[in-house]
């Protein structure tokens, strides 16, 4: 794997967008993504209640990038970068294995654009050129869209952890989804 270092941080850029690193000047966006009902319905997380909240969330961003964990992108719209539309995530970093796993939330007003498959297609071609192997995301099952963008940029469905989640009282399912480096030599 290519030196996989956040200390230069890795601004991607698609024909619609731009993805950066998150700001402190992007708090309130933070916060407008990450306590919206509809966003977080099937992330099946307790919403932010304050700008506060969004602080702390990404300083812990920010740790996580400088110990090579994970790396968060603000999705951007070109014509607006200064106002972060969404976000996506390489987490969950294994180096010692090439894998990581990739997630990503957008504000209702910009789904059905294609925003998330654009972004997510900058995403992996910046994980292909550093060496990782394969890339995973997890859904909910009843997250059609979030499948929807997987499939079109070629993630598999792997496979159904059954009642691996619980959140409010229930267990829920979660699909996994996996994708290859279509470069790499064991593929």
């Amino acid at each position: 794997m290519e030196e996989l270092s956040f200390l230069t941080f890795p601004t991607l850029e698609t024909a619609r967008l731009k993805l950066r690193a998150f700001a402190s000047a992007d708090a309130n966006q933070i916060l407008k993504l990450r306590s919206d009902a509809d966003v977080l319905r099937f992330v099946e997380k307790e919403p932010m209640k304050d700008v506060a909240a969004a602080r702390i969330w990404l300083a812990d961003m920010v740790e996580k990038q400088e110990r090579e964990e994970a790396i968060q992108w603000a999705i951007c719209l070109k014509n607006d970068l200064e106002c972060a539309v969404g976000g996506i995530s390489l987490f969950h970093i294994r180096k010692a294995h090439f894998q990581a796993e990739v997630g990503y939330l957008l504000l209702p007003e910009q789904w059905g654009k294609g925003i998330a498959t654009e972004a997510l297609s900058a995403v992996l071609g910046f994980a292909w050129q550093v060496g990782f192997h394969r890339l995973e995301a997890t859904t909910h099952p009843d997250n059609y869209p979030s499948a929807q963008v997987l499939d079109k940029v070629g993630f598999k469905l792997e496979g159904v952890l059954r009642q691996n989640w619980y959140f409010q009282g229930k267990f829920s399912d979660s699909e996994v989804w996996g994708l290859l480096n279509p470069n790499s030599r064991n593929t």
